[in-house]
């Protein structure tokens, strides 16, 4: 029995363009950003990343990427060759952005996500 194995990456970076959302010819919603990921005198590394609706909260966020945000990201990817430059594609499973812009208020909250998860009244916690 083989047990398939999956390639996973953490970048951290900035945003050099707004988020893009798009419908695939089936009808997917998803939403394209690419990530320089480098540290300070070295050759950049870009990221271009991909989230789908099937995340809901992690979509929701995206939107709001803009230029010039600092992301962190993390999924699965893969590497391309295209014109002899490597490229690497991931798609997120999580994500961060830290955005330095005033008008945040657009930005997801915990009140207005809820994810999946259930919200309990405080006083019907066991500890």
């Amino acid at each position: 029995m083989r047990i398939a194995q999956k390639n996973f990456l953490l970048v951290a970076g900035y945003v050099p363009n707004d988020a893009q959302r798009r419908t695939t010819p089936n009808g997917k919603e998803l939403i394209e950003f690419s990530v320089k990921a480098s540290q300070e005198g070295e050759v950049a590394h870009w990221v271009k990343c991909t989230v789908w609706a099937s995340f809901p909260a992690i979509f929701q966020l995206a939107q709001t990427i803009k230029k010039g945000d600092s992301v962190q990201a993390s999924g699965t990817f893969a590497t391309r060759e295209y014109n002899g430059k490597p490229y690497v594609d991931m798609t997120c499973e999580f994500l961060s952005v830290c955005s330095f812009r005033a008008e945040v208020s657009s930005m997801p909250t915990p009140q207005n996500i809820q994810a999946g998860f259930e919200v309990v009244e405080e006083d019907a916690l066991p500890f």
